[in-house]
């Protein structure tokens, strides 16, 4: 599939800052790589994530800059550009209980949101929703650059520690539905008064550990579960 190199010259362009960063973006026959903290480039973790920032961007010279489908041109940037997706999966993961491929990792099959909203010029009243679908987020066990567990599985972000082997099940980020509400009234042209609430369904959020592998009475495999609750808000606006 990837066949020859597909420049004739490629070039890594480096920040390298003196505080903590990791950033690189994919160009052509280029990329640009952002590290830090500079003086622990050459060491440990930073020296791997130099290899591995590289590498990764390197390989966008095939996939994402010369490998391009067909239904995607020609392009044109005045309009939307729409496309069936009906492709392999090459650079994702598979779910090590069923074997399915995994979506990629943080990509969501929809995100949705509206507005409900009246201003009169002195009364504003607001009513919003925003939602998106369940994801995949990694493979457990998972590690960071804090805690530094050893894995197996290359979705972790920062992890330095690799083993032969360690089996780990998919770790998914619940659906989420939030509504939000405010209503505000100008008392006059100076002082406006506001009250608002956030999140007034009181709708948590969830990670789930092999989200197919239910307990026997259908409830779900939770792995963490934030619950913040609703929350009010009153206050004023003064402006000169």
């Amino acid at each position: 599939m990837m066949k020859a190199f597909p420049a004739k010259a490629y070039h890594f362009l480096f920040h390298i800052l003196p505080f903590r960063t990791y950033h690189g973006v994919e160009h052509l026959t280029s990329t640009v790589i952002t590290l830090g903290p500079g003086y622990n480039l050459m060491k440990g973790a930073l020296y791997e994530d130099l290899l591995g920032v590289s590498s990764h961007e390197l390989y966008h010279a095939w996939n994402v800059k010369t490998i391009r489908p067909i239904e995607m041109y020609p392009y044109d940037y005045t309009q939307e550009n729409y496309s069936k997706l009906g492709y392999k999966n090459y650079a994702t993961s598979q779910d090590l209980v069923t074997a399915s491929f995994n979506p990629p990792q943080g990509q969501r099959s929809y995100t949705e949101n509206w507005s409900l909203w009246y201003d009169d010029g002195k009364l504003n009243a607001r009513l919003t929703y925003q939602g998106q679908s369940a994801y995949f987020n990694f493979i457990s066990s998972c590690s960071n650059a804090i805690n530094n567990q050893p894995t197996s599985f290359p979705q972790c972000s920062g992890q330095t520690i690799r083993t032969p082997y360690n089996p780990g099940g998919s770790n998914w980020v619940a659906q989420t539905r939030y509504v939000d509400a405010k209503i505000s009234y100008w008392l006059n042209h100076n002082l406006q008064v506001y009250f608002q609430g956030r999140n007034i369904t009181r709708a948590p959020a969830a990670q789930t550990y092999q989200p197919n592998n239910t307990y026997s009475d259908g409830t779900p495999t939770v792995e963490q579960l934030s619950y913040g609750g609703a929350r009010w808000e009153m206050g004023f606006t003064f402006r000169n």
